[in-house]
């Protein structure tokens, strides 16, 4: 008799036998179609926890992109985003290159959500310590009056400190004006973040003495753009690369953009 031999059936939702090399080559190439660049610094983050990403702005490079990457689960997922569009909300999505083959169960849902939830618990955790130790650091720096950098710009001190080294310290802070992090500016005006300072949504404020009574906040990317706003205007002026916990903390008072340069200012 003869035997009658049946062919296997595909499973669709069987996991990837694909290396992660595989998944991460096509996500680099994911990331360059949308005109992204990983932080090289840091490299490539797989586990979930949000990585960095240079981004060509007129000619460029600017560090204002984000990106997700979950690697660690049988189907790997990623999204990329942009600071200056949102905080927490993609521009795009990616999956494997053979998610045609493949159906998303409410199970992979889960592992993804999972991932989220550990991802975010792990920064929390890597902000609070950095908090601290930005709040002793600070604490034991020297009030600072003059300094190179501050001289180069023109600009003054805003209750600024230095550290032992004679770097220029400017805290960061929350909305409850609690420092969780800081910015070193050396002599030659690089500048470098105390690790793990958590720089999305933080601020620095100057002309605290006249915010509540200004009926306009100016805000300007940068230290010494604020400090040159603030010098001019006699108006409260923001340090901070983002806008949304700051308008939060101003009570939705009248917000002005400052995008001038130090050459561009008005003579004193």
């Amino acid at each position: 008799m003869a035997l009658k031999i049946k062919r296997p059936t595909k499973n669709f939702q069987r996991p990837f036998t694909q290396n992660h090399a595989d998944y991460q080559s096509q996500f680099l190439s994911f990331m360059a179609e949308h005109g992204m660049e990983p932080d090289k610094r840091h490299g490539l983050v797989g586990d979930g926890s949000i990585g960095r990403a240079y981004i060509n702005l007129g000619g460029d490079r600017k560090l204002s992109g984000w990106y997700q990457l979950w690697l660690n689960q049988s189907v790997p997922f990623g999204r990329v985003g942009d600071y200056r569009i949102s905080m927490d909300q993609p521009t795009a999505t990616w999956k494997p290159e053979n998610k045609q083959s493949f159906r998303m169960t409410k199970t992979h849902k889960e592992e993804i959500m999972r991932l989220q939830r550990e991802a975010e618990i792990k920064k929390a955790e890597k902000y609070g310590k950095a908090a601290k130790k930005a709040q002793t650091l600070w604490d034991k720096g020297t009030p600072c009056e003059k300094h190179p950098y501050l001289e180069k710009k023109g600009v003054l001190s805003y209750g600024l400190k230095t550290d032992a080294k004679g770097n220029l310290m400017i805290p960061l802070y929350d909305t409850n004006l609690s420092v969780v992090g800081l910015q070193y500016i050396n002599d030659q005006g690089k500048k470098l973040f105390l690790t793990g300072s958590r720089k999305s949504g933080s601020f620095f404020i100057l002309g605290q003495e006249v915010l509540k009574t200004s009926d306009t906040i100016y805000y300007a990317e940068g230290y010494a753009t604020a400090a040159s706003v603030h010098q001019d205007m006699a108006m409260p002026a923001n340090g901070s690369s983002r806008t949304k916990e700051w308008l939060k903390y101003t009570c939705q008072k009248p917000l002005v953009i400052t995008t001038i340069t130090l050459a561009q200012r008005s003579p004193r």
